[in-house]
């Protein structure tokens, strides 16, 4: 039937991918029915977290509205720009016993 490792790690993966569908969708159903849960108590329970959920929406929507308005983002000015004044600096001299600027 299986001719290789392979063929038997495809299968396993399979198999395992198929149990995980099945729990997911059957899981409740199936812990209810061992635990002796009637499906009218399930359905009852599913309606009183549609409330709470929809009672818990409505809340939050009250308590954002009531909060303050974020304060108003300021642009910041742009800086003024002046022209630069050009100065010539006189050259300097270079060399040994130069005192400063050249004459």
């Amino acid at each position: 039937m299986f001719g290789t490792i392979l063929s038997y790690l495809e299968n396993a993966v399979v198999v395992g991918a198929i149990c995980f569908v099945c729990g997911m969708l059957f899981g409740p159903k199936v812990k209810d029915w061992f635990t002796g849960v009637p499906a009218d108590l399930r359905a009852a329970l599913k309606g009183v977290e549609a409330k709470a959920k929809a009672d818990i929406a409505v809340a939050t929507a009250k308590v954002i509205t009531t909060l303050p308005a974020p304060p108003a983002v300021v642009k910041p000015a742009a800086p003024v720009v002046q022209a630069a004044a050009i100065v010539q600096v006189p050259p300097l001299a270079v060399g040994p016993g130069s005192t400063g600027p050249a004459a």
